[in-house]
C-alpha cells in the first residue's frame, strides 16, 4: 500500500474505534503475509500499521476466523491487490483504498474508501 492507502486506513480505522465503544477494546491486527502487530485498541493512538507489501489478507483474514475466541466482525482495509479466502463464516467487510482487478468475493462486504 502506499502512504495515501496507509491514510486511508487510519481514518477508517480512527472512525471504527471511535464510533464503537467497547470496554475491552477492539482486535486489531495489522500485517502483510504474516502479523506485524495485534493489539487490543482503544484508539487509533494504540495501533501501529505494519507492513511491507506482498499482502494475502485472505491468509490474516482466515488466521482471525481460526483462533479460539472468534471475532463477531472483521473489518479489512487493503488496497484491494491481495489474494482471498474461502468463505469463513464471519461477517466481513473491506474497505478498498483504490480501483483493483481483484474483487472480494461475494460472501464479503465491500465499500471503496474515496478522496479524502
Amino acid at each position: 500500500m502506499s502512504p495515501k492507502d496507509f491514510d486511508k486506513a487510519r481514518s477508517a480505522l480512527a472512525a471504527v474505534l471511535d464510533g464503537i465503544a467497547n470496554r475491552q477494546g477492539i482486535r486489531v491486527v495489522c500485517g502483510d503475509t504474516e502479523v506485524g502487530s495485534e493489539v487490543d485498541a482503544y484508539s487509533l493512538k494504540d495501533v501501529e500499521l505494519r507492513g511491507g507489501g506482498g499482502t494475502d489478507m485472505g491468509r490474516l483474514i482466515q488466521r482471525e476466523a481460526d483462533q479460539p475466541d472468534k471475532p463477531q466482525l472483521i473489518l479489512c482495509v487493503t488496497d484491494g491487490h491481495t489474494p482471498w479466502c474461502e468463505d469463513v463464516g464471519i461477517p466481513t467487510l473491506v474497505c478498498i483504498t483504490r480501483s483493483s482487478t481483484k474483487t472480494p468475493p461475494s460472501w464479503m462486504h465491500s465499500y471503496k474508501i474515496t478522496e479524502q
